[in-house]
Protein backbone atom coordinates (compact mmCIF):
# COMPACT_ATOMS: atom_id res chain seq x y z
CA UNK A 1 0.00 0.00 0.00
CA UNK A 2 1.47 3.34 -0.69
CA UNK A 3 -0.01 6.96 -1.03
CA UNK A 4 0.55 9.21 -3.91
CA UNK A 5 -0.52 13.14 -4.45
CA UNK A 6 0.17 15.32 -7.30
CA UNK A 7 2.83 12.91 -8.91
CA UNK A 8 2.90 12.65 -12.55
CA UNK A 9 3.13 9.49 -14.28
CA UNK A 10 7.37 9.65 -14.52
CA UNK A 11 7.22 9.74 -11.19
CA UNK A 12 5.20 6.49 -10.46
CA UNK A 13 6.76 4.80 -13.52
CA UNK A 14 9.83 3.01 -11.45
CA UNK A 15 7.91 1.71 -8.66
CA UNK A 16 4.89 0.39 -10.96
CA UNK A 17 6.98 -1.24 -13.60
CA UNK A 18 9.17 -3.08 -11.06
CA UNK A 19 6.22 -4.18 -9.34
CA UNK A 20 4.53 -5.33 -12.40
CA UNK A 21 8.10 -7.03 -13.29
CA UNK A 22 8.70 -8.40 -9.68
CA UNK A 23 5.31 -8.29 -7.31
CA UNK A 24 2.64 -9.33 -9.99
CA UNK A 25 1.07 -11.36 -7.64
CA UNK A 26 0.63 -8.87 -5.37
CA UNK A 27 -2.24 -6.00 -5.62
CA UNK A 28 -1.01 -2.96 -5.44
CA UNK A 29 -3.16 -0.58 -3.34
CA UNK A 30 -2.54 3.56 -3.94
CA UNK A 31 -4.86 5.80 -1.95
CA UNK A 32 -4.65 9.03 -5.03
CA UNK A 33 -5.25 12.80 -4.33
CA UNK A 34 -5.36 15.27 -6.67
CA UNK A 35 -3.23 13.20 -9.29
CA UNK A 36 -2.77 14.74 -12.90
CA UNK A 37 -5.09 12.90 -15.38
CA UNK A 38 -2.68 11.14 -17.20
CA UNK A 39 -1.44 9.90 -14.05
CA UNK A 40 -4.15 8.50 -12.97
CA UNK A 41 -4.67 6.46 -16.36
CA UNK A 42 -1.33 5.48 -16.54
CA UNK A 43 -2.21 3.89 -12.85
CA UNK A 44 -5.28 2.18 -13.93
CA UNK A 45 -4.23 0.65 -17.07
CA UNK A 46 -1.06 -0.31 -14.76
CA UNK A 47 -3.96 -2.78 -13.18
CA UNK A 48 -3.07 -0.50 -9.64
CA UNK A 49 -5.98 -0.53 -7.27
CA UNK A 50 -7.00 3.10 -7.03
CA UNK A 51 -8.26 4.50 -4.02
CA UNK A 52 -9.54 8.45 -3.67
CA UNK A 53 -8.16 10.18 -0.46
CA UNK A 54 -8.01 13.82 0.12
CA UNK A 55 -5.06 14.69 2.05
CA UNK A 56 -4.05 17.66 3.89
CA UNK A 57 -0.53 19.04 2.41
CA UNK A 58 -0.04 21.67 4.09
CA UNK A 59 3.83 21.78 5.59
CA UNK A 60 4.38 24.53 7.92
CA UNK A 61 7.33 25.80 8.88
CA UNK A 62 9.22 28.15 11.54
CA UNK A 63 6.80 29.79 13.80
CA UNK A 64 3.56 28.30 12.00
CA UNK A 65 4.81 24.72 13.04
CA UNK A 66 5.08 25.72 16.56
CA UNK A 67 1.72 27.48 16.61
CA UNK A 68 0.40 24.23 15.51
CA UNK A 69 2.08 22.04 17.69
CA UNK A 70 1.43 24.10 20.57
CA UNK A 71 -2.10 25.66 19.95
CA UNK A 72 -3.60 23.37 17.36
CA UNK A 73 -2.35 20.34 19.33
CA UNK A 74 -3.60 21.63 22.56
CA UNK A 75 -6.46 22.20 21.45
CA UNK A 76 -6.70 18.65 20.16
CA UNK A 77 -5.94 17.27 24.14
CA UNK A 78 -8.29 18.85 25.49
CA UNK A 79 -10.94 17.88 23.58
CA UNK A 80 -9.75 14.53 24.49
CA UNK A 81 -10.16 15.37 28.04
CA UNK A 82 -13.53 16.56 27.99
CA UNK A 83 -14.81 13.60 26.03
CA UNK A 84 -13.47 11.67 28.72
CA UNK A 85 -15.12 13.74 31.67
CA UNK A 86 -18.29 13.54 29.78
CA UNK A 87 -18.47 9.81 29.35
CA UNK A 88 -20.20 10.19 25.54
CA UNK A 89 -18.87 6.90 24.47
CA UNK A 90 -17.77 5.31 21.33
CA UNK A 91 -19.57 7.79 19.17
CA UNK A 92 -17.55 10.85 20.51
CA UNK A 93 -14.08 8.88 20.35
CA UNK A 94 -14.99 8.93 16.80
CA UNK A 95 -15.98 12.20 16.06
CA UNK A 96 -12.64 13.39 18.16
CA UNK A 97 -10.37 10.92 16.03
CA UNK A 98 -12.17 12.84 12.99
CA UNK A 99 -11.31 16.03 13.71
CA UNK A 100 -7.82 15.15 15.07
CA UNK A 101 -6.78 13.43 11.56
CA UNK A 102 -8.00 16.42 9.57
CA UNK A 103 -5.25 18.75 11.44
CA UNK A 104 -2.81 16.08 10.24
CA UNK A 105 -0.29 16.04 7.50
CA UNK A 106 -0.62 13.76 4.99
CA UNK A 107 2.53 11.66 6.65
CA UNK A 108 0.71 10.53 9.26
CA UNK A 109 -3.32 10.66 7.68
CA UNK A 110 -2.04 7.67 5.05
CA UNK A 111 -1.74 5.30 8.48
CA UNK A 112 -5.18 6.08 9.25
CA UNK A 113 -6.28 5.40 5.42
CA UNK A 114 -4.23 1.90 5.58
CA UNK A 115 -6.00 1.06 9.14
CA UNK A 116 -9.52 1.62 7.54
CA UNK A 117 -8.71 -0.05 4.34
CA UNK A 118 -7.09 -3.39 6.15
CA UNK A 119 -9.85 -3.32 8.56
CA UNK A 120 -11.96 -3.87 6.09
CA UNK A 121 -10.68 -5.28 3.32
CA UNK A 122 -7.60 -7.18 5.30
CA UNK A 123 -9.25 -10.85 5.37
CA UNK A 124 -7.65 -11.00 1.67
CA UNK A 125 -3.88 -10.61 2.41
CA UNK A 126 -1.37 -12.82 3.99
CA UNK A 127 1.31 -10.25 3.84
CA UNK A 128 1.33 -6.33 3.37
CA UNK A 129 4.14 -3.54 2.51
CA UNK A 130 3.33 0.00 3.58
CA UNK A 131 5.80 1.67 1.57
CA UNK A 132 7.02 5.15 -0.23
CA UNK A 133 6.36 5.02 -3.93
CA UNK A 134 8.09 8.46 -5.61
CA UNK A 135 11.60 6.90 -4.62
CA UNK A 136 11.56 3.17 -3.86
CA UNK A 137 11.40 0.69 -6.53
CA UNK A 138 11.62 -3.70 -6.37
CA UNK A 139 14.14 -6.13 -7.25
CA UNK A 140 12.75 -8.97 -6.29
CA UNK A 141 9.54 -9.88 -4.42
CA UNK A 142 9.82 -9.42 -0.56
CA UNK A 143 6.86 -11.76 0.50
CA UNK A 144 5.99 -14.29 1.83
CA UNK A 145 6.81 -12.28 5.90
CA UNK A 146 6.50 -13.45 8.74
CA UNK A 147 5.96 -11.15 11.97
CA UNK A 148 6.85 -6.92 11.83
CA UNK A 149 9.94 -6.04 9.57
CA UNK A 150 11.37 -2.17 9.79
CA UNK A 151 14.61 -1.05 8.24
CA UNK A 152 17.13 0.98 9.55
CA UNK A 153 18.98 4.17 7.62
CA UNK A 154 22.91 4.36 8.21
CA UNK A 155 23.07 6.74 11.40
CA UNK A 156 21.54 7.02 15.02
CA UNK A 157 18.31 9.11 15.84
CA UNK A 158 21.47 11.14 17.68
CA UNK A 159 23.13 11.88 14.25
CA UNK A 160 19.74 13.38 12.46
CA UNK A 161 19.16 16.72 12.82
CA UNK A 162 15.92 15.86 11.31
CA UNK A 163 15.29 13.40 13.76
CA UNK A 164 15.83 15.97 16.72
CA UNK A 165 13.54 18.42 14.84
CA UNK A 166 10.73 15.22 14.42
CA UNK A 167 11.10 14.44 18.35
CA UNK A 168 11.50 18.35 19.44
CA UNK A 169 7.65 18.37 17.69
CA UNK A 170 6.82 15.37 19.75
CA UNK A 171 7.83 13.54 22.56
CA UNK A 172 10.65 16.05 23.55
CA UNK A 173 14.17 16.69 24.22
CA UNK A 174 14.42 13.74 26.70
CA UNK A 175 12.73 11.33 24.55
CA UNK A 176 15.25 12.01 21.82
CA UNK A 177 18.26 11.90 24.00
CA UNK A 178 16.39 8.48 25.61
CA UNK A 179 16.50 7.17 22.22
CA UNK A 180 19.60 8.72 20.43
CA UNK A 181 22.00 5.79 20.42
CA UNK A 182 19.64 3.67 18.96
CA UNK A 183 19.34 3.19 15.18
CA UNK A 184 17.17 5.49 13.01
CA UNK A 185 14.39 3.73 11.38
CA UNK A 186 12.42 4.40 8.74
CA UNK A 187 9.10 5.09 8.01
CA UNK A 188 8.94 4.47 4.28
CA UNK A 189 9.41 0.72 4.09
CA UNK A 190 7.47 -1.28 7.00
CA UNK A 191 6.53 -4.95 5.86
CA UNK A 192 4.87 -7.80 7.42
CA UNK A 193 2.57 -10.42 7.87
CA UNK A 194 -1.10 -9.19 8.16
CA UNK A 195 -1.78 -9.28 11.35
CA UNK A 196 1.33 -7.73 12.46
CA UNK A 197 0.91 -5.21 10.14
CA UNK A 198 -2.73 -4.35 11.78
CA UNK A 199 -1.55 -4.29 15.36
CA UNK A 200 1.49 -1.89 13.74
CA UNK A 201 -1.47 0.19 12.63
CA UNK A 202 -3.51 0.44 15.52
CA UNK A 203 0.02 1.43 17.31
CA UNK A 204 0.57 4.04 15.04
CA UNK A 205 -2.83 5.56 14.75
CA UNK A 206 -3.10 5.39 18.73
CA UNK A 207 0.24 7.29 19.09
CA UNK A 208 -0.32 9.93 16.42
CA UNK A 209 -4.23 11.01 18.67
CA UNK A 210 -2.04 11.17 21.26
CA UNK A 211 0.68 13.39 20.69
CA UNK A 212 -1.27 15.77 18.28
CA UNK A 213 0.65 14.81 15.40
CA UNK A 214 -0.33 18.27 12.73
CA UNK A 215 3.41 17.86 11.68
CA UNK A 216 5.38 15.96 9.07
CA UNK A 217 6.15 13.82 12.29
CA UNK A 218 5.80 10.22 11.06
CA UNK A 219 9.27 9.11 11.60
CA UNK A 220 9.35 10.12 15.33
CA UNK A 221 5.79 7.90 15.97
CA UNK A 222 7.54 5.29 13.87
CA UNK A 223 11.07 5.14 15.48
CA UNK A 224 9.06 5.41 19.53
CA UNK A 225 6.63 2.76 19.05
CA UNK A 226 9.17 0.08 18.05
CA UNK A 227 12.58 1.37 20.24
CA UNK A 228 9.82 1.15 23.33
CA UNK A 229 8.24 -1.95 22.80
CA UNK A 230 4.76 -0.87 21.48
CA UNK A 231 4.68 -3.46 19.29
CA UNK A 232 7.27 -6.52 18.36
CA UNK A 233 9.06 -5.85 15.12
CA UNK A 234 12.52 -7.47 14.09
CA UNK A 235 14.82 -4.29 13.49
CA UNK A 236 17.11 -4.57 10.66
CA UNK A 237 20.23 -2.88 10.43
CA UNK A 238 21.44 -0.42 7.69
CA UNK A 239 21.76 -2.47 4.65
CA UNK A 240 20.34 -6.06 6.08
CA UNK A 241 17.52 -7.86 5.15
CA UNK A 242 15.24 -7.70 2.24
CA UNK A 243 14.92 -3.58 2.18
CA UNK A 244 17.74 -0.93 2.17
CA UNK A 245 17.52 2.86 2.76
CA UNK A 246 20.07 4.46 1.10
CA UNK A 247 19.66 7.97 2.81
CA UNK A 248 22.22 10.31 0.88
CA UNK A 249 24.96 7.45 0.12
CA UNK A 250 27.57 7.70 -1.93
CA UNK A 251 27.85 5.48 -5.54
CA UNK A 252 31.42 4.00 -4.28
CA UNK A 253 29.97 2.76 -1.10
CA UNK A 254 27.22 0.54 -2.66
CA UNK A 255 27.23 -2.53 -4.62
CA UNK A 256 25.98 -2.74 -8.15
CA UNK A 257 26.15 -5.57 -10.65
CA UNK A 258 23.95 -6.06 -14.24
CA UNK A 259 21.74 -3.07 -13.11
CA UNK A 260 20.71 -4.66 -9.41
CA UNK A 261 21.76 -3.21 -5.97
CA UNK A 262 23.40 -6.01 -3.82
CA UNK A 263 24.11 -6.58 0.00
CA UNK A 264 26.72 -7.79 1.40
CA UNK A 265 26.02 -11.12 0.59
CA UNK A 266 25.69 -11.01 -3.01
CA UNK A 267 21.81 -10.88 -2.89
CA UNK A 268 19.62 -8.20 -4.82
CA UNK A 269 17.88 -6.42 -2.20
CA UNK A 270 13.91 -6.97 -2.81
CA UNK A 271 13.20 -3.08 -2.31
CA UNK A 272 15.19 -0.33 -2.84
CA UNK A 273 14.00 3.29 -0.90
CA UNK A 274 15.47 6.33 -1.96
CA UNK A 275 17.78 5.15 -4.94
CA UNK A 276 17.29 8.87 -6.00
CA UNK A 277 18.92 10.46 -3.56
CA UNK A 278 22.68 8.65 -4.67
CA UNK A 279 23.85 10.63 -7.47
CA UNK A 280 25.06 7.99 -10.50
CA UNK A 281 22.81 5.42 -9.40
CA UNK A 282 21.08 3.42 -11.92
CA UNK A 283 19.31 0.51 -11.17
CA UNK A 284 16.96 -1.58 -13.81
CA UNK A 285 14.42 -2.50 -11.14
Amino acid sequence: MSVASRYGSAQLRPFVESWKRHVAEAELVVFADRLPTEAAQYLEDAGVRVIPARFNLGNPTGWRKAWLRLGAGGWLRLLGVIRGRLGLGAHADSWHEGISEAAFHLYAQRFFCYRRFLAQFGWKYSDVLLVDIRDTLFQVSPFPSVGLHVFAENETIAQSHFARRWFQLSYGNRTFRRLGSFPLLCAGVTLGDGDSIRAYLECNCAESLKIAAVNDIDQAVHNYMVHRGLVPATIHAFGQGPAINLNAMSLASLTVKNGRLLSADGRPFAIVHQYDRVVGLELAG
